[in-house]
């Protein structure tokens, strides 16, 4: 995804440039290699995306001057003014144990060039026990246009053969109480999330389990 305001693009970078010309930005960022960075969201080994109204490109961050930033892959095509070239960072979801103790927390590490080859490891939410995502396709055939935007069929990741066809992301989580249920309250066996049935454990402690899903 995108990250932080987006330098200007100067001039008119041409096809098959790596050196894309852009306005200096302050104050910097601070990056892995110790160095700041002037231009707003950008380091070394970070990754960025160049777009105008009419296309874009997605590229790593090869080097960073003051006023210019070179990319580790030729553009395929001109891009005119006003063009912008937009930080991007990646995120990784997964769930572990929560710092305080009290059972699993979903996680997610961000790398943005900013922080080092590992990343910066963020706990978001507490008592996540177990996480589902489905893809939402639009499988008509030719000739209907690239995607009609509706969805016909949600996927696993491993069963999606042409991500230009995803129009929706479908997530399930699991979510248990921190605290232990008083004897004697009916808890459910199981539950359904994204399709897939989820059977809770009996051992430890009682705890109450709902599933949470949104569609995006």
């Amino acid at each position: 995804s995108t990250s932080g305001p987006p330098p200007r693009a100067t001039g008119t970078p041409p096809a098959g440039a790596t050196v894309i010309g852009i306005e200096n930005v302050s104050p910097g960022v601070a990056c892995t290699s110790g160095t700041a960075s002037s231009i707003s969201g950008l380091c070394a080994s970070s990754h960025a995306l160049i777009a105008s109204c009419v296309r874009s490109q997605f590229f790593a961050v090869n080097s960073i001057a003051a006023t210019s930033v070179t990319a580790s892959s030729p553009l395929q095509n001109a891009f005119p003014a006003p063009s912008e070239v937009f930080p991007v960072q990646t995120a990784a979801y997964y769930i572990k144990s929560g710092s305080r103790g009290r059972g699993p927390s979903l996680y997610r590490r961000v790398f943005n060039g900013q922080n080092g080859a590992a990343g910066e490891e963020q706990e978001l939410i507490e008592g996540v026990e177990n996480m589902q995502i489905r893809y939402g396709m639009d499988t008509l055939p030719p000739p209907a246009p690239a995607t009609s935007g509706v969805v016909q069929r949600y996927l696993v990741a491993n069963g999606v053969d042409d991500w230009t066809r995803v129009v929706a992301v479908r997530v399930s989580l699991l979510l248990r109480s921190s605290a232990a249920v008083e004897p004697g309250v009916a808890l459910p066996a199981s539950g359904l999330m994204n399709d897939v049935t989820v059977t809770y454990p009996t051992n430890g402690a009682r705890v109450d389990r709902r599933v949470f899903t949104t569609t995006v």
